[in-house]
């Protein structure tokens, strides 16, 4: 993520996902949401708007559905 100039990374927490925080790289910001959909619109508007990547990170099982949504809009919206 760092050799594409990923500077934040959008992400809900959770006991799988604190680790990562904690040893997030000083040169990445951890922006962080309480819904899992919301972090990956956030990271398809940032990415939009930057005109690069978008990073999201959440939670398995329920988590990933609620991802879905954004996934899709963002895969459609090319």
């Amino acid at each position: 993520m760092k050799q594409e100039g990923i500077e934040h990374i959008f992400l809900v927490p959770g006991s799988s996902i604190d680790p990562f925080v904690e040893h997030c790289p000083n040169n990445m910001t951890a922006v962080v949401a309480a819904y899992e959909g919301g972090v990956a619109f956030i990271a398809d508007g940032y990415a939009r708007a930057r005109q690069g990547f978008g990073v999201c990170i959440g939670l398995g099982g329920p988590g990933v559905t609620n991802r879905v949504t954004a996934i899709a809009a963002a895969l459609t919206n090319n």
